[in-house]
């Protein structure tokens, strides 16, 4: 899929509200928003998801989809679509997107953003591979956020919570897309850091046309 809007496909932020690590009360910090992180761990140790407190009355986890997600699943991606004035995922999509994010062989992983206990936002990443580094690459396929659940910090939390799994993965770079137009994302992200590579040019081959081009041999 194309990169967008929050979506990472891909954002459009209102202003976020944050936590002020050294009070009670949150205030509206521009930029220079700070969260609190807290770990969460499952029985098996392994990780379950990452709490942040954006308010005293909100709560946003961050946390891996699993079986019993499937509906707020494809909900979110459907919604994606729409935002995006796109065809959502037809039925025999839909099955084939819960089974390479659920099934027995993943080919991609999705964390869902909840907002006071409702899932609210998701993300769809995968590992590429940098020969010259060495190193694994997260590639960030979708962000999106609801846009009735924006303002509340959920997308920006979202991308820092990505930004730590790239990191504790040792991966060498976090890598998406953004369609030219949406300046609202390519500020955020501008503002977080990111460089815009303008030395790289984007090629796709579609599967209606691996045969007409293998053909050709």
């Amino acid at each position: 899929m194309q990169s967008k809007s929050f979506s990472s496909r891909c954002c459009n932020f209102p202003a976020f509200e944050s936590v002020n690590p050294a009070r009670d009360q949150p205030k509206q910090t521009g930029d220079d928003e700070t969260f609190l992180f807290a770990l969460e761990q499952d029985g098996s140790g392994g990780h379950q998801g990452q709490t942040i407190m954006t308010s005293p009355s909100s709560e946003i986890t961050i946390r891996p989809a699993r079986p019993g997600d499937e509906e707020d699943i494809i909900r979110l991606v459907t919604a994606l679509a729409h935002y995006e004035k796109l065809e959502p995922p037809n039925p025999e999509a839909q099955q084939r997107l819960l089974r390479d994010a659920l099934g027995p062989n993943p080919r991609i992983e999705i964390y869902l953003g909840e907002l006071g206990g409702k899932p609210s936002a998701y993300a769809i990443v995968l590992e590429t591979y940098s020969s010259f580094l060495a190193l694994p690459t997260l590639y960030l396929e979708d962000l999106f956020v609801m846009p009735d659940s924006r303002g509340h910090g959920l997308g920006k939390a979202m991308f820092l919570f990505l930004l730590e799994e790239a990191k504790k993965r040792g991966c060498g770079r976090m890598e998406w897309q953004v369609l030219d137009w949406n300046m609202l994302a390519r500020d955020f992200y501008a503002r977080l850091g990111a460089k815009h590579m303008d030395n790289w040019c984007n090629y796709r081959v579609t599967a209606d046309q691996f045969d007409e081009i293998l053909a050709r041999r």
